[in-house]
C-alpha cells in the first residue's frame, strides 16, 4: 500500500536533545483487501496532542455522504459575535429563508476552525520533524497543540450537545436505536 505523510510515527513528545523519534506504526494489507479496495493509501498524518502519528487509510475512490443540518447552541466567549457578523450578510429570499441560511454558515465553524487547528499543528509537527533540535519550532508546536485541545474541547461539548438531541428525538420510542443505547451503556457500566 502507497504511504505519504510523516516519516516517524511516535515521538516521545520530549523537548531539545530529550526528544526521540521512530517509525514504530505501520499498515499492512493482504491480497483479498487489494480484490475488495484496489486504490488505497495510508497517510501518516501528525501526531497531533498524542505520540502516535494517526494512520488514515484512504479509500481514493469513496463517495461522501450527504450531511443534514443540526443547530446547536454551544458555549463560547466569542457567539454574540460570530451571530452577528453572520447576521451582517444578507441573503436575498424570505424571512424564513434568510434564518435557515445564516444558521446553516454557522454549522461549519467549529469543524472548519478544528480542521485549521489541526492543519497548523500538523504543518509545526512536519517541520519540527525536520529539525528536531529547534527549541523555538518545540514551543511553537507546544503552543499549537494546546490551541487545538481548546478547540477540540469545544468541538467534544458540541457533539455531546448533538448526541443529546438524538436521544430526545429517537431515544425512547422502543426501536433499535432504544435498545442499541441500553445495550452500550450496560457494557460501558459491566465491570
Amino acid at each position: 500500500m502507497r504511504s505519504f505523510g510523516t516519516y516517524y510515527s511516535w515521538s516521545n513528545k520530549g523537548r531539545n536533545e530529550k526528544k526521540l523519534w521512530s517509525r514504530i506504526d505501520r499498515a499492512f494489507i493482504n491480497l483479498e483487501w487489494v480484490h475488495l479496495f484496489d486504490l488505497t493509501q495510508v497517510d501518516y498524518l501528525a501526531e497531533g496532542i498524542s505520540d502516535h502519528a494517526p494512520l488514515k487509510i484512504a479509500f481514493l475512490n469513496s463517495p461522501k455522504s450527504k450531511q443534514s443540518f443540526k443547530y446547536c447552541d454551544i458555549k463560547d466567549s466569542q457567539f454574540h459575535t460570530i451571530v452577528e457578523t453572520t447576521f451582517q450578510k444578507m441573503p436575498a429570499g424570505g424571512k424564513m429563508y434568510e434564518l435557515a441560511r445564516k444558521l446553516n454558515g454557522r454549522r461549519f465553524d467549529i469543524h472548519n476552525q478544528l480542521a485549521i487547528s489541526r492543519t497548523q499543528l500538523g504543518d509545526t509537527q512536519y517541520q519540527l520533524q525536520k529539525d528536531p533540535g529547534n527549541s523555538q519550532r518545540q514551543e511553537r508546536e507546544r503552543e499549537e497543540r494546546e490551541k487545538y485541545i481548546d478547540i477540540l474541547d469545544l468541538s467534544t461539548k458540541l457533539m455531546r450537545q448533538q448526541s443529546k438531541m438524538d436521544w430526545i428525538n429517537d431515544g425512547d420510542h422502543c426501536n433499535k436505536f432504544f435498545f442499541a443505547k441500553i445495550k452500550q451503556r450496560k457494557q460501558a457500566n459491566y465491570i
